[in-house]
């Protein structure tokens, strides 16, 4: 798609990447909630029809190091948005599964994902732990 641009300015190119990817992004929004169907799923199937197995219309490897960034600030945004509209007083009123699940079902995960890491990755301790 982006032949005719090819002799243009690589940042050019760079924007309508970023461009085509909030359109995109946006319409996946759109189209999940005109369907009622929940919205990663127009989100996988855009990303795979406009990445390289589709149109190949995306090249994400073109942003090099700012793509981590980018994924980076979009997830300590969506983190800070969740920890402004938590209600602490709706906590108490959870049931104990839940609760359990939270709590010692991340200790699990902690202790059995380090574990696995660790023996069947052969990572350090260190390193498996963080998984």
């Amino acid at each position: 798609m982006f032949e005719a641009f090819a002799a243009a300015d690589p940042s050019l190119i760079l924007m309508l990447q970023v461009v085509l990817t909030v359109l995109a992004g946006i319409g996946a929004q759109v189209v999940a909630g005109w369907l009622n169907i929940p919205s990663i799923i127009f989100l996988l199937l855009f990303g795979i029809a406009l990445g390289a197995d589709g149109l190949d219309w995306l090249h994400p490897q073109l942003l090099s190091s700012g793509l981590e960034v980018m994924v980076a600030l979009a997830v300590a945004l969506i983190l800070f948005e969740g920890g402004l509209n938590l209600e602490l007083r709706s906590i108490s009123q959870v049931s104990g599964s839940l609760r359990n699940l939270v709590t010692v079902g991340t200790l699990i995960t902690l202790v059995g994902g380090g574990m696995a890491a660790h023996w069947l990755g052969e990572f350090p301790w260190a390193i498996a732990t963080l998984s």
